[in-house]
C-alpha cells in the first residue's frame, strides 16, 4: 500500500502515518488529475514523489477534535498546497475534507474540487458576475472528462 502525508508534501512514503488532531485519513477511490500534477512531476526531487492535489475517498480515521466528518463517510479531500492524493490512503487537514452527498458519484465528485472551485471563484469572487451579465467561456478543455 502507498500512503502519503500532506505534511510530507507527498515527497516521501510514510507507511506508519496516522491522523493527528484535526486531521483525517482518507482511503482513495477516485483521483482528480490536474495540470498541477504535471508541474509536480517536473520538479526536481531526491525522494519518491506522490502527486495529487485532490481525491475522493472514504474516511478511515479521524484525529482528536474532528467533528465534521466521520469514519465511513465519503469525502472530497484536497491536501491544498501539498501533494499525495494519488496514494491509496493519505492524511489531510480535516478542513480540506468535504462530505459528498449520496446523489453524487465518486467519478463526478472527483471532477468537482479543483476544476469547479476554480471556475466558481473566478466567476463569483474575481469577476463578481451577476444575473444578466454576459460571459465568454474559452479553453474549456482543461479538467474536462472523457465520459
Amino acid at each position: 500500500m502507498t500512503n502519503a502525508s500532506s505534511a510530507d508534501a507527498g515527497a516521501c512514503f510514510d507507511l506508519g502515518r496516522v491522523a493527528k488532531a484535526g486531521e483525517v485519513a482518507v482511503k482513495t477511490t477516485t483521483i482528480g488529475v490536474n495540470f498541477t500534477d504535471l508541474f509536480a512531476r517536473m520538479l526536481p526531487s531526491d525522494a519518491p514523489l506522490i502527486p495529487g492535489v485532490e481525491a475522493v475517498g472514504t474516511v478511515v480515521a479521524v484525529g482528536d477534535g474532528v467533528i465534521d466528518v466521520h469514519p465511513g463517510q465519503r469525502v472530497i479531500a484536497a491536501p491544498l498546497f501539498r501533494l499525495g492524493a494519488y496514494a491509496e490512503q493519505f492524511v489531510v487537514d480535516a478542513t480540506h475534507a468535504l462530505p459528498i452527498p449520496d446523489s453524487i458519484t465518486d467519478d463526478a465528485a472527483g471532477a468537482l474540487a479543483l476544476n469547479y472551485g476554480t471556475a466558481y471563484a473566478a466567476l463569483h469572487h474575481c469577476a463578481r458576475v451577476q444575473p444578466g451579465d454576459t460571459i465568454v467561456i474559452h479553453a474549456a478543455g482543461g479538467g474536462a472528462d472523457d465520459h
